[in-house]
């Protein structure tokens, strides 16, 4: 299994995760139906126990054909990148988005797609600009 499929196996447990823990204090069913608890906890399980059963299956097959040995060095650009998209979403909760999204979208376009750090000034600058013209301007949804 490629890293890139075991990092997004790792990032839907974690949303699965998330999805569970919330789901837990919502009703699961109520005096006549379904509560609101009902779907989300069934499809965090769900999406959980899919996944536990890929990492199994990818650990099996890596055994049988002697491939288990993972570089973690080719893995620590994806995981830095993770890091800061972290720690991007955490600094976002102190009032502004733009400016933390911009920051991790230049070193993300500087460091791991190589596009120079003038070149990923730009790119970033029109994506977020592109993003402020849908939100604020299109759709009157206030963006900082």
């Amino acid at each position: 299994m490629k890293w890139s499929e075991l990092i997004l196996l790792a990032g839907l447990a974690c949303f699965a995760g998330v999805i569970l823990h919330d789901s837990l204090d919502m009703p699961y069913r109520s005096s006549q139906a379904f509560g609101p608890g009902f779907i989300p906890l069934n499809m965090a399980i769900a999406t959980l126990a899919l996944c536990g059963l890929l990492l199994v299956r990818a650990v099996v097959a890596g055994l049988r054909s002697g491939e288990m040995a993972l570089d973690l060095a080719r893995a620590l650009p994806a995981i830095g990148a993770i890091a800061l998209l972290l720690l991007a979403t955490a600094a976002a909760s102190f009032g502004s988005v733009l400016g933390p999204l911009a920051v991790a979208m230049t070193v993300i376009s500087a460091l791991l797609l190589g596009h120079g750090w003038v070149r990923s000034v730009l790119l970033t600058a029109a994506t977020l600009a592109v993003i402020y013209a849908i939100f604020s301007l299109w759709l009157n949804i206030p963006v900082t």
